[in-house]
This record gives C-alpha cells, structure tokens and sequence, in this order.
C-alpha cells in the first residue's frame, strides 16, 4: 500500500489554545442495532485575530466540529469548539487566501484534523461510555492463553 507523502510545514504553525464550546450526546431509550458508525471532523471558521502579546505571528481562531454519525439511528454524538493557532505573516496570507474559498491548505488541514481527532476521539469516547453506546472506534480486545490461566 502506497501512502502520499506529505510536506508538514508544521514549524511554521503552533497550536497554543483549546476549548470545547459544546459537547453534546443522545441516544434513545432502546438502542437499535448500528450497522455503520463513522466520525469527521468540519472546520466551521477560520478568523485572523489581533494580539499585543504575539507581533512576530499572526493569531488564528479555528472553529470546528467533530461528530460521530450512528447510520439509520438516533444516536448522536458530537464536539464543537475553537483551536488558536500561530502562524509565520507568510503562510498567513494564503492561509486567509484559501478560506475566502472555504479552502484550507493540505499542511494546515492534516495539522489541525490530528490535533482535534486526539483530543474529540478520547472525549467522544467518554461521552458514548458514559451513554452505553457502542464505540466509534475498535477498543484492543484482550484473551488469554491456556498457560497463562495456570
């Protein structure tokens, strides 16, 4: 299997905030059976912000949404919220460039999408622990041998 390698100019970009601003998660009374669950994120806003404290960068506020889709049922679980990001003046120009076209930079995009898929799969997971749902993603299974019983 053959993989794109991808230039991840991440030196120039550094994540330095992250807040939730809504979690949200459902499930009905009598679970159905899920044939297919699937979770993807959507970034929702990408806004130049202005800071005293950082010159040498410019500020990006990034909103977003990390849902879970249960398919044919009516579970639901979701997390929205806003990442910061420094970027060098450079990058930032064709990042601002790129979102008038509600387009992001492959770099950018693949950055931003690890760093809310950690964050949104472990918090997803609480969430459908704490509803009783199956899990979006495959949880390590352990067995035992024979001798070890011993």
């Amino acid at each position: 299997m053959f993989q794109k390698k991808i230039s991840h100019n991440t030196n120039k970009m550094k994540i330095i905030g992250f807040n939730y601003t809504k979690l949200h998660a459902e499930r009905p009374f009598k679970i159905e059976s899920v044939s297919k669950i699937s979770a993807n994120i959507a970034f929702t806003e990408i806004e130049k912000e202005n800071s005293d404290m950082i010159k040498s960068d410019s500020i990006f506020r990034i909103t977003f949404k990390y849902e879970v889709d249960y398919e044919k049922t009516d579970i639901h679980v979701a997390c929205e919220g806003i990442l910061y990001l420094t970027i060098d003046p450079e990058k930032a120009k064709e990042v601002i460039k790129k979102w008038k076209k509600k387009e992001i930079d492959e770099d950018l995009r693949i950055y931003l999408s690890r760093y809310i898929w950690r964050k949104c799969t472990l918090k997803a997971l609480q969430l459908e622990d704490e509803l009783g749902v199956p899990t979006h993603i495959s949880m390590p299974q352990i067995s035992f041998s024979d001798s070890a019983k011993k």
